[in-house]
């Protein structure tokens, strides 16, 4: 009797220590399909990252091109009420002189 005794006792810890074995080879496989699909997370997290950022600058630059637009045109308008005052100031200052000279010569 003590001999079946230990027998099951023996089998006992002999289906433990497979349960065990199994345990971690399961265990194992876990954390390898874990890690993997977790620098696939990575890997889409990057690329979601990238693409925003691409975004971003397109934004950025579309919004840059607008504003160097606005401030071209706004330069150009100046520049001709520069010169349209400059025309102005430009014939009345003739029209003195050319005044002066005439009322000068006689």
């Amino acid at each position: 009797m003590q001999e079946e005794l230990i027998e099951k006792v023996i089998n006992i810890e002999q289906q433990a220590q497979g349960l065990k074995d199994d345990l971690t080879v399961e265990i194992k496989e876990l954390e390898e399909k874990y890690e993997k699909r977790m620098a696939r997370e990575e890997k889409v997290k990057i690329e979601e990252s990238k693409t925003k950022g691409e975004e971003i600058l397109a934004e950025s630059k579309v919004g840059a091109e607008k504003f160097a637009d606005n401030l071209e045109k706004e330069s150009n308008n100046e520049i001709k009420k520069i010169e349209s005052n400059y025309q102005k100031v430009k014939t009345d200052l003739l029209k003195k002189y050319f005044d002066k000279i005439i009322s000068s010569g006689r």
